[in-house]
């Protein structure tokens, strides 16, 4: 029993609060025993006059916006703080209120032993969980309570207008019938909802108005449940709607590392990302491989086509090319993502002579986090999280357009009268682990997110590629044997044995200088000196650094040409003096 009394002035009976007991049946409560309204209320401070703040309406199920401070409340009425526990919805977490209705729902047994809880509202119950009784949302005249309430007498909410129903019954207005022990029955609901705050998850209602590519999945809590270990109450109803099979990734466990300062650099406006966020990190490498490995090569000119929305017959024709419709889907989802992408990508466009630099890097993706704000999230995992967001959302929105291409290509110009194109259902969950790990969890999308060329392994790659080099180097190994000139600035030319090179060490290079043709030749080290030999003609240099073997070589072939000329390239002198 708490050891303060109840405010001066105020009528109340003090442990009359039972567990769980919803805040609009306490006020109510409160109301009726000392004709109060919405502005007396004792969780505002009183000016000199005695008066309190106004307050014109109330939120009784979320106690959101014009909040209602029940601490405050608890300690006038002489109560401890913590039976105000759970009194609305409002600990809930952001994404789960989807689940709860916008009204209160009541038990009849409860309300005629002077009892209400806001857990009620829970559409996942369909009984109240102390008596097993069907729940009702108003009176049977249709009108219902709401989450907001205009009025201010709440000597109004006793008892519907028709006097068909009765909220409170004078009887059990002071002190409630119902025990502590009926309300324990609610404490496996309590503890999972709370277990459930610690989920990090999309919120549905703050997904931007302008996205319509994408909506979120309508996955069932008991399967979210089942993938993070979190006890499902069994009073709760099992509906899975969208039976969709679950990907699980594990990281951690992440050791928080500070930030370091920027450093002011005049240069910052000039980038064009100006925030480098996991986001844009994870955007910039999806687009670097689907560069080298899905629309790369001569169909990336077929970008051009996305812009204007040409459906001609020069367009429906190229698209029947794997490659082209490749790279039609790729610009399509480059330009949904990236609202500047037309001016970054694509020919006339000037950037630099933006004066107000608006040319920048944005990104647009949908689900935005509601773990931005979470307390209890250190930035190192909050980084890893929103790298596996990113990507999932920019998968999503791949499979949309890669199946949009697929209508267009089979469609042609009747795609678009068709049927509408089914949204991919995408839906994802977090969870820190007790070890400091953090796994993630998503609907899988199919088809995958990026498809790549059929490649050979990277065995066989590397085989091949061995082979390659031991046949390059036993061609070059065949030509410099033998005999062969060499010639030096002292000495001129002398016939020496051809030297070959030392293992796989040697490139080829193209002769620079006024030649009649570009020749090329080997560079190679044997023994401490440097070789340079022709590939077409006999002839080597030896010296020590590669600089004057090339040098020398070039003054060779020169004097090669004007000394071992052939017949056939000889000028005829017609002069006949």
């Amino acid at each position: 029993m708490p050891r303060h009394l109840p405010e001066a002035g105020l009528t109340w009976y003090r442990g009359s609060v039972r567990p769980y007991a919803s805040l609009w049946h306490t006020l109510i409560r409160l109301g009726e025993l000392n004709r109060l309204s919405l502005a007396q209320l004792p969780d505002r401070p009183a000016n000199s006059q005695g008066r309190r703040a106004v307050r014109s309406n109330w939120y009784p199920l979320f106690n959101e916006a014009n909040q209602i401070d029940t601490n405050k409340i608890s300690i006038a009425l002489g109560e401890s703080p913590v039976c105000m526990r759970w009194s609305h919805l409002g600990p809930a977490p952001l994404w789960f209120r989807s689940h709860f209705t916008n009204h209160l729902r009541f038990c009849q047994t409860c309300l005629s032993q002077g009892y209400h809880s806001s857990l009620y509202s829970l559409k996942l119950l369909d009984t109240c969980p102390i008596h097993g009784e069907p729940f009702f949302d108003g009176c049977k005249c249709g009108k219902v309570i709401g989450n907001k309430l205009m009025s201010s007498d709440f000597r109004q909410f006793t008892r519907c207008e028709c006097g068909a129903t009765t909220f409170i019954d004078p009887e059990n207005c002071r002190r409630p019938k119902i025990t502590i022990e009926q309300t324990s029955a609610l404490d496996g609901i309590v503890s999972w909802l709370e277990e459930l705050s610690s989920v990090i998850k999309p919120v549905p209602y703050k997904t931007p108005i302008v996205i319509d590519v994408v909506t979120p999945g309508n996955l069932d809590v008991a399967s979210w449940c089942d993938v993070f270990g979190i006890r499902y109450p069994e009073k709760l109803i099992k509906t899975i709607s969208v039976h969709h099979s679950l990907s699980t990734t594990r990281g951690g466990p992440f050791h928080d590392i500070k930030s370091k300062p920027e450093k002011g650099t005049y240069r910052k406006f000039d980038k064009y990302w100006w925030h480098d966020t996991p986001a844009t990190w994870a955007y910039r490498s999806i687009c670097r491989h689907l560069r080298r490995h899905c629309a790369n090569e001569d169909p990336r000119l077929g970008r051009r086509y996305s812009m204007p929305y040409d459906y001609g017959p020069e367009f429906r024709k190229n698209m029947q090319d794997p490659k082209f419709a490749a790279a039609y889907t790729e610009a399509e989802w480059v330009k949904y993502l990236e609202l500047n992408a037309p001016r970054r990508r694509w020919p006339y466009r000037s950037p630099s002579i933006d004066p107000c630099q608006s040319f920048a890097g944005i990104l647009r993706l949908f689900g935005e986090p509601g773990w931005l704000d979470h307390q209890n999230v250190a930035s190192s995992v909050r980084t890893w999280l929103e790298y596996h967001w990113a990507t999932y959302c920019m998968q999503a929105i791949w499979v949309y357009y890669n199946r949009r291409t697929e209508r267009i290509v089979t469609a042609g110009n009747k795609w678009r009268l068709g049927e509408q194109l089914p949204l991919p259902i995408w839906d994802w969950a977090a969870k820190l682990q007790p070890d400091g790990s953090v796994l993630f969890a998503c609907v899988e999308v199919s088809p995958p997110l990026l498809p790549i060329r059929r490649r050979k392994t990277k065995t066989v790659r590397t085989e091949e590629q061995q082979i390659k080099e031991l046949s390059r180097a036993k061609t070059v190994q065949d030509a410099c044997n033998g005999p062969c000139l060499t010639w030096n600035q002292r000495d001129g030319w002398t016939a020496t044995t051809a030297i070959p090179p030392d293992g796989l060490r040697f490139r080829r290079h193209k002769l620079l200088g006024s030649f009649k043709q570009r020749p090329k030749f080997w560079l190679f080290q044997v023994g401490g000196v440097y070789i340079a030999r022709m590939e077409t003609v006999p002839l080597q240099v030896v010296e020590q650094s590669p600089r004057e073997v090339i040098s020398l070589l070039r003054i060779a072939y020169a004097q090669y040409e004007r000394t071992f000329l052939t017949a056939t390239d000889r000028v005829p002198n017609n002069n006949p003096t």
